[in-house]
C-alpha cells in the first residue's frame, strides 16, 4: 500500500494500514484512504470467490444430470429390445432352459460331497499325500539323526550345561576358601580386642590437652576390662577352636565333592590342628604385669601433658609407630627416634624396659626435657595392646586355603567327562549349595564384626 507524507514529502509503500509516517512521526492524512481501499479490496476478492464456487456447482449438476439422463436413456432402449426380440428369438428361451438344469445339478453333487464324513476325508487326503512323496522318498538317501546323549539332551544344550555347572561349583570352590580364610583368623584372639588404631585415632582428634587425657584414661579403662574377661589356657582354647572349625569347613568340602560324585575323606584339607602351629607368646598374668607399669608411666606422661599442653600429647618418634603416624613430615630428628626404638623380643623385655624407665623422675618444671617420658608411656600402650591383640600366634606350614587348585580341576576334569551327565535338577542343586555357601561367608563377616564369639 502505498504512502504520501505532507511533512517529510516522501513516498514509500507498506504492507499493512499504518498512521504515522516511519520517518518523521506525522499523521498520515491518506491513512483513511488507504483503508476504504483495503475493504474495497477484500470484498471484491470475496465475491470474486463466491462466484468461482457457484460456477463449479452448477457444472458439476450439470454433469450429473446429463449422466442420468444417459443412463436412462440406455436402460429403455434394452427393455425395447428385449420386448421386440422376445418372439422373434426361441433359441434364447432354450438356452435358459439347459442353464437352469445345469444348475440344479451342479447344487445335487454338492449336497452329495457334504455327506460323506471328516475321517474320510482325512484318510483319503494322506493317501494322496502319501502317493506323492513316495518317488521323492525314494530317490533320497536315508538321513540318520545324530546320536542323543545321555539323559535325553541335545548335545549342545549338554555342553552347555556342563560348562554352566562348572562355573557354579568353581565360585563354590571359592567361597568355601573365603569361609575358610575368615572364620580361622576370627576364631583366633586378637586383631581387634584392644582396638588401639580406632582409640589412638580419636585421641588424635583431641582439640585440647585436657580432652586428649580424658580419652586416655577411657581408653586405658577399656584395656583393663579386656584383660580381666580373658582365659588363662588361650592356647588350649585356640586349638579346640581351630578344630572346630576346621570340622565345619571339611564338612562343606565334603558337601561340594558330592556334587561331582566323587568320594572326600576327612581331614584332607591343607590346614587343619596338625599342621598349624600354636605358640602362646604371653599368658594372662604377664599382660596384667605390664598394664601396672603402663599406668604408672602414665603418672608422669599426665604431668607432662598438664604443664607443657599439645606439645606432650604424642610421642616424638611418630614414624617408629604403625599407627603413630600423624604426620607427612620427615625430618632427620624423627629418623633418628626410629632408629633408636626400641624391639622386644617377647613380654618380659617390654616389662623389664617399663620398669626401668618407671624408676627416673620427673621433676617437673624443673625438667626441661619431658620427651623421653612422654616417649617411654606411648612405646609400653602399644607393646600392651599388641600383647593383648597376639597372645597367641597361630603359622600355618601350608598357604592359608582349604581347596588347592589341583582339587579344583580335578572336580572340573569330573564335570566335563563323557561319563558325567549333567540336567536341570543337578543344575538346581548346585545353585541351592551356593546359597548356603554364600548365607555361611555372611554370617561369618557378620559375627566377626559384630565381636561374638564362635565356639565358646
Amino acid at each position: 500500500m502505498r504512502y504520501s507524507c505532507e511533512k517529510c514529502k516522501k513516498k514509500f509503500e507498506f504492507r499493512d494500514i499504518i498512521y504515522y509516517c516511519p520517518y518523521c512521526g506525522n499523521g498520515l492524512a491518506q491513512s483513511d484512504k488507504a483503508e476504504e481501499e483495503k475493504a474495497k479490496r477484500e470484498a471484491e476478492e470475496a465475491a470474486k470467490r463466491e462466484a468461482e464456487e457457484a460456477a463449479k456447482r452448477e457444472a458439476a449438476e450439470k454433469a450429473k444430470r446429463e449422466a442420468a439422463q444417459k443412463a436412462s436413456g440406455e436402460s429403455e432402449s434394452r427393455k425395447a429390445a428385449r420386448k421386440d426380440g422376445a418372439s422373434e428369438d426361441p433359441l434364447a428361451k432354450i438356452a435358459e432352459q439347459l442353464t437352469a438344469k445345469l444348475a440344479q445339478e451342479v447344487q445335487t453333487e454338492l449336497k452329495n460331497a457334504e455327506k460323506e464324513t471328516k475321517p474320510e476325508k482325512a484318510e483319503k487326503s494322506a493317501e494322496k499325500s502319501a502317493e506323492a512323496k513316495e518317488p521323492a522318498q525314494k530317490a533320497e538317501p536315508e538321513r540318520k539323526r545324530p546320536p542323543r546323549a545321555a539323559g535325553g539332551a541335545a548335545p549342545g544344550r549338554e555342553l552347555k550345561l556342563k560348562k554352566k555347572y562348572s562355573a557354579m561349583v568353581s565360585g563354590c570352590v571359592d567361597t568355601i576358601n573365603d569361609i575358610a580364610c575368615a572364620k580361622v583368623n576370627a576364631i583366633m584372639p586378637g586383631g581387634s580386642l584392644s582396638q588401639y588404631v580406632s582409640n589412638v585415632e580419636l585421641i588424635r582428634q583431641s582439640v585440647s590437652s585436657r580432652t586428649a587425657l580424658s580419652r586416655i584414661e577411657g581408653f586405658l579403662d577399656t584395656l583393663d576390662n579386656v584383660i580381666l574377661t580373658m582365659k588363662e589356657n588361650t592356647k588350649e582354647n585356640a586349638e579346640s577352636r581351630l578344630k572346630a572349625a576346621v570340622n565345619d569347613i571339611d564338612e562343606l568340602v565334603r558337601e561340594l565333592h558330592s556334587l561331582t560324585g566323587r568320594s572326600y575323606e576327612s581331614g584332607k584339607l591343607m590346614h587343619t590342628a596338625e599342621s598349624a602351629q600354636i605358640e602362646q607368646t604371653c599368658t594372662k598374668k604377664d599382660i596384667q604385669v605390664l598394664y601396672k607399669q603402663v599406668i604408672g608411666a602414665y603418672q608422669k606422661y599426665k604431668r607432662c601433658v598438664n604443664q607443657n599442653g599439645m606439645d606432650a600429647v604424642f610421642p616424638s618418634n611418630l614414624h617408629g609407630s604403625n599407627v603413630l603416624s600423624f604426620s607427612d613430615e620427615y625430618d632427620d630428628d624423627m629418623a633418628q627416634a626410629e632408629l633408636d626404638r626400641v624391639e622386644f623380643l617377647n613380654i618380659n623385655d617390654a616389662i623389664e624396659y617399663m620398669k626401668e624407665n618407671n624408676e627416673r623422675k620427673y621433676w617437673g618444671m624443673m625438667n626441661e626435657d619431658y620427651v623421653p617420658h612422654v616417649d617411654v608411656f606411648w612405646r609400653g600402650l602399644e607393646e600392651l595392646c599388641s600383647c593383648i591383640d597376639h597372645q597367641v600366634a597361630v603359622k600355618f606350614d601350608e598357604f592359608l586355603l582349604c581347596i588347592d587348585t589341583e582339587t579344583a580341576t580335578t572336580l572340573e576334569n569330573d564335570i566335563m567327562s563323557p561319563k558325567f551327565v549333567v540336567d536341570d535338577a543337578k543344575i538346581a542343586k548346585a545353585s541351592e549349595f551356593q546359597k548356603k555357601l554364600s548365607e555361611e561367608y555372611q554370617k561369618v563377616i557378620n559375627r566377626k564384626k559384630n565381636g561374638e564369639d564362635f565356639y565358646r
